[in-house]
This record gives structure tokens, C-alpha cells and sequence, in this order.
């Protein structure tokens, strides 16, 4: 009979991973010695973020994104082997992207069990040590080890557990098997998603089952999407379930730094931060992440030694950040440098409010069809209230709420303030990108977007994203022009998708600062003025260079993350130098906010006019240049 001290060991040893590992499992160090497993502030992040999916009754998921040598693949075979060695009807599979990486986590597993304590050694009248009744080391063939008791028949065994290897190229393995734990180890370097399908739909949903997918970044394919999904609390919808993401750069590991030869040595690379190839991220890792100069050492070493050069290469192998790690794998049409510091001031940026707008004063208004009630005026409605709404006035079933920043600028919102203080009006760019298709598209399908820009300080002062159909788009965009000073309204009509919004705000709402762009017919040679912003070969590059001068000057102006983040995914699709999100992804966050800041810098802002006797008189004329 065993103490009750020594069946609470037991429990521990059964269920505390951290405790199994630093008291029974040994491993190798770089330098050969073998020494207890000891976790590692991010090892323990992902047990307990395991432990704790558990204790919730949750299937226990996990997918980490990490920089090269962190230890995840360690960890996750002590966890696997401390199961199958400690509970009885495991099947735990580990898959690792090639043969090589195979042997060595396999070697890895073989290493802790023959190191387990005998019940000898533990010294508590039990034993943690399995008898290993079945196994095979075959170099290039099928790798596993089977736990259990020497007896006769299956049906006398007390334990009966397996730890089995396999490779990511072998697509027929892991159909008819149910493992219990599945690590995928490099998913995102795996030769096709169909092998980790075949397995994710192996593993059943139940508590006590874990599945742990880790890699580094490898472009945006499956293991991306994968990671984004994680990201914002959805259900996997291959498989389902809900991953929790685990981030791991290559700051947080203490072995990720160089010393200098000197102390002039460290003076002078001080003095030189932020200079040269390797030196403009520099500063903003010493900002965002606390850097020292060893680790910025460190880390112009890797690039010159084991990255060939290469800083994209180092995003992907050790990012800094989530967003990093992807930029760098794939090919993006700004600079990662640049990407980095928007999602950085954009993370900084404060959070927005959200709310709706309601229209007031309504006119109505003669049309061809009939007649449609216009409103003069927008009055914000705060988050609290927009859902209490009347039918007609709230927002429409299942779309976003605006994210406001900054309100308008004016008498209302100066109101109260000593005369001296008060600000002049603001001025304001509304820029509308239109979804070709929202009402056929289904969830995932493109969105329209709307971006609101401060015309003087080109800072991001709110924005929305979301499907509606387009009757109620363009009221929307309405409300929005009118809330912010009636501001310049541009709409996107490439390909004549944003025609069903931009023409009804001009013909039969009549708002006075639509965006005209100027054309040719040639048929005739005449100049026309068309409604709406066309997005071509053309006015494309214009859009792009303007965003570029932006990032490069500082004066991207962008406050949503979201918006930052997009330009992630806006990479050249083809050999033709075509540009435009990843298959699965969208662009319209981009396109709004590259099409309101080229006209924000090409667009005379609209200031209200006085007569002699300093009486306000309607608005200054806009450039006749660009067709207003």
C-alpha cells in the first residue's frame, strides 16, 4: 500500500508534465552532456496552455508559430512520452516534415524512456518505467516503441501504449489509425496539406486527446490560414476545433545573443545602430522589444552566416514578430521593414470607438424611378446604443460597427471650449472600395471598405469593413461623408462594381463632392468627368508610389491593426508583376486606404471661404486638375 505522499508523486508524475520532465526525462545538450528537461518560459506557455483546455473539458490544440531552436519539438516528445509511458491506451503519432528530422525526435523519445527512473532509483515502491513489449528502429522504415507489462495477453496488460514516427512524405500512413496525440512537427514546410488532414481527422474530439501543429513560417498556405483562424478565435473548418496560438521570437531565448571582444568593440556598434543593410530595423527592435546590442549582434551575424544575406530569409527562420514571420516568406509588395513599423505604430495607436451613424433632417428628393428620402445630417450613435436603434436606423444584420479614432472637427464637436481653442474645421477624404459581388460572396468573400482620412494630417480617423448590399452601402457612405464636414466621398468603381453606389450618391442623392476622374473618349476625343476613382494599370503604380513615399516618411497615417496587417497578404501574384491579395485572403482594407491617401496628397483640401465682411460663404473650389 502506498503513502499518501507517494500517491500524490504519482498523480504528479502522471499529470504534471513540467514536474515528470525535470525529475524523471533526460536529454542531450548542443554540447553532449545529458542533463534533466527543464522547461523554458515558452515551454511551460504551451503546457499550460494545454493543461488548461483540459481542465475545461476541451480537446487540448495548440499551434505555434517560432524562430529555429526553441525547444517546442522537445518538449512535445517528453509530453507525449510521459503519456504513453504513464497512462494506459495511448496512441501518440509524431510527424516530422523529412526521414532525417524523423531520427532524430525519434532518438530523442528512445533517449527519455531508457533514462527513466527504475523503481529502484525513484525510491517510492513504484514504477514509472514501462516494460517496452514491441518496437522497430528501422532507419528509413516505420519507428515505433510499445509500452506495457510482460504478460501473456493482451487482455492482462495493465498499460498498453504506443509512440509511433512517421514523415510527411508518406501520404497513404495515418488513415485507419485514432491517435490520442498527434505534433506536427513543420507543418508549414510539409510537401501537401492532404497527409495532416488525413491525421487531424484521425484524432477524435475529446478531452483527453492533444494535437500540437509547430513551424516556422513558410509563405502563406495552409499552415497561415491555419494560424490566422487561431488567431481570431474561429473554429478550424477543415476539421474543426479551436487552436490556441503560441508565439516564440527569437529575443525571448537567451542563446540568441553575441558578446563583444571589447568594450570599445560594444561602443562603437552602438554608434552605429541603425546604419547600413542589417541596421534599419535596428532601432524599432530596440523600441518595440527591449533589444540589447548583443542580441542586435547576434543577429547581423545570423543574417551574414546562416541566413546567406538574406534579411527576408532571417523574418521567416527567427521573426521578431507573428507578422514578421510571414512577411518574410512571402513576397510582398512593400518592403518588410516597412510592413513592421506600420503594424508596430499601428499596434501603439489607441484603441478606436465604435458606433453607428443615424441620418436627420431628410429631404426628399425626385429621382427616375420615384422619389428617395436624403438626409442632411449624421449623428453619431455610440456602441451602446446602436443596437437599440429603430429598425430602419440601426446597423444591418451582421455588419461591423465604425471605428472612429478621431470625430469630426468642427462647431459641435468644439463646442465648450474657450474661443482661443477652438480648432478650424477639419477636412476629410472618404475613400469606398466596393465588393465585386458581397451578396454572392458568403462569409469569406470579398468585403467592402471604407476608409476616412484626416486630409491635413493624413492620419487614419475611422473606418469599416463588412458585406452589406449595396442600397445600403451607399447610405452608409453618405452618413459617413456628411458626419465628417462633408468630406470628399470617392468611390471605387473598377469594373463597374461600385457603379450601383457611386452613381445613385450623385444622381439621386445629389451629394455635392463625389470624386470625378477625368477620360478621354476616344472615339470622339472628348474629355469627360466619370463619377467614382477607376482602379487600372495606370492609377494603380500612382496608388502604390504614394503608399510607398508614406511608409518611407512616416506619414502612413494607418491606426487599424487590421488594415496594417493586410498588407501581409498583398504581395505580386504572378510573373507578370500583377499585385493583389493571396489566393484566400483580401485586399480591400489596402485598396481603401492606398486610394484615400493618393488623393488625400493630390487633392486640394476644401476650406471654408469668407467674404470682405469675414462671413462664411460655402467652400474654396477644389483643383480643376483632378476633375471636381
Amino acid at each position: 500500500m502506498l503513502s499518501a505522499e507517494a500517491l500524490e508523486v504519482q498523480r504528479r508524475l502522471r499529470e504534471d508534465t513540467p514536474f515528470w520532465a525535470k525529475h524523471c526525462a533526460k536529454i542531450l545538450t548542443p554540447d553532449k552532456r545529458l542533463v534533466p528537461l527543464v522547461a523554458r518560459p515558452w515551454q511551460l506557455e504551451l503546457d499550460e496552455a494545454l493543461e488548461r483546455q483540459r481542465r475545461q473539458g476541451l480537446p487540448m490544440r495548440a499551434i505555434i508559430l517560432k524562430a529555429r531552436k526553441l525547444g517546442f519539438s522537445t518538449w512535445v516528445t517528453a509530453k507525449f512520452m510521459q503519456r504513453v509511458t504513464q497512462m494506459p491506451n495511448r496512441h501518440a503519432i509524431v510527424v516530422a516534415q523529412d526521414t532525417k528530422t524523423a531520427g532524430e525526435l525519434f532518438r530523442m523519445a528512445e533517449r527519455i524512456y531508457h533514462h527513466l527512473p527504475t523503481e529502484e532509483e525513484l525510491g517510492l515502491g513504484f514504477s514509472i518505467k514501462p516494460h517496452l513489449v514491441n518496437a522497430s528502429f528501422s532507419e528509413n522504415g516505420r519507428k515505433f516503441m510499445q509500452f506495457g507489462e510482460r504478460a501473456k495477453t493482451l487482455r492482462q496488460r495493465s498499460l498498453d501504449s504506443m509512440y509511433e514516427m512517421d514523415t510527411a512524405n508518406t501520404p497513404a500512413s495515418g488513415r485507419g489509425t485514432t491517435p490520442s496525440e498527434l505534433h506536427g512537427s513543420e507543418v508549414a514546410h510539409w510537401p501537401d496539406n492532404g497527409k495532416l488532414l488525413a491525421l487531424l481527422n484521425a484524432v477524435p474530439e475529446e478531452q483527453e486527446t492533444i494535437v500540437v501543429l509547430e513551424s516556422t513560417a513558410n509563405g502563406r498556405n495552409h499552415f497561415f490560414r491555419r494560424w490566422q483562424r487561431a488567431v481570431e478565435g474561429e473554429e478550424d473548418p477543415e476539421v474543426g476545433g479551436s487552436y490556441v496560438p503560441i508565439f516564440a521570437p527569437w529575443w525571448r531565448d537567451p542563446a540568441c545573443t553575441a558578446r563583444f571582444r571589447s568594450e570599445e568593440d560594444r561602443e562603437r556598434f552602438v554608434a552605429a545602430i541603425g546604419e547600413g543593410v542589417y541596421g534599419e530595423e535596428e532601432p524599432t527592435l530596440i523600441e518595440r522589444f527591449g533589444c540589447t546590442p548583443e542580441q542586435l549582434l547576434w543577429r547581423r551575424r545570423t543574417i551574414r552566416e546562416r541566413c546567406d544575406d538574406s534579411i527576408e530569409l532571417f523574418h521567416q527562420e527567427y521573426p521578431a514578430s507573428p507578422e514578421e514571420a510571414f512577411i518574410g516568406s512571402g513576397n510582398t509588395v512593400f518592403s518588410s521593414v516597412l510592413i513592421s513599423r506600420a503594424i508596430g505604430a499601428a499596434e501603439k495607436a489607441p484603441e478606436p470607438v465604435r458606433g453607428w451613424l443615424r441620418g436627420e433632417d431628410f429631404v426628399t428628393k425626385r429621382t427616375r424611378g420615384g422619389t428617395v428620402e436624403v438626409p442632411q445630417r449624421a449623428v453619431w450613435v455610440p456602441e451602446s446604443e446602436a443596437r437599440k436603434l429603430p429598425q430602419t436606423e440601426r446597423p444591418p444584420i451582421g455588419a461591423d460597427l465604425l471605428k472612429v479614432w478621431e470625430h469630426p472637427v468642427n462647431a459641435l464637436t468644439e463646442a465648450g471650449k474657450p474661443e482661443g481653442e477652438r480648432r478650424e474645421d477639419g477636412c476629410y477624404v472618404v475613400f469606398v472600395d466596393v465588393a465585386g459581388d458581397p451578396e454572392a460572396s458568403g462569409r469569406d468573400g470579398d468585403r467592402h471598405c471604407i476608409q476616412v482620412i484626416d486630409h491635413i494630417s493624413k492620419m487614419q480617423v475611422a473606418t469599416w469593413a463588412g458585406r452589406i448590399d449595396h442600397a445600403e452601402l451607399r447610405v452608409l457612405a453618405l452618413l459617413v461623408a456628411l458626419y465628417y464636414n462633408n468630406a470628399w466621398l470617392a468611390v471605387e468603381v473598377t469594373g463597374g462594381a461600385g457603379l450601383p453606389v457611386a452613381v445613385p450618391l450623385q444622381q439621386d442623392y445629389r451629394y455635392r463632392y463625389m470624386y470625378r476622374r477625368r477620360e478621354v473618349d476616344t472615339r470622339t476625343e472628348r474629355e469627360l468627368n466619370k463619377v467614382g476613382w477607376d482602379t487600372n494599370r495606370r492609377t494603380k503604380p500612382l496608388m502604390e508610389g504614394a503608399m510607398l513615399d508614406a511608409f518611407k516618411d512616416g506619414t502612413h497615417g494607418i491606426r487599424d491593426l487590421a488594415t496594417a496587417l493586410e498588407f501581409n497578404t498583398y504581395v505580386v501574384l504572378n510573373e507578370r508583376g500583377e499585385h493583389g491579395a493571396v489566393p484566400g485572403e483580401h485586399d480591400d482594407r489596402v485598396m481603401a486606404w492606398m486610394g484615400a491617401q493618393y488623393l488625400a496628397g493630390h487633392l486640394r483640401p476644401r476650406r471654408k471661404k469668407k467674404n470682405k465682411r469675414g462671413r462664411v460663404r460655402g467652400f474654396e473650389p477644389i483643383d480643376p486638375t483632378f476633375g471636381w
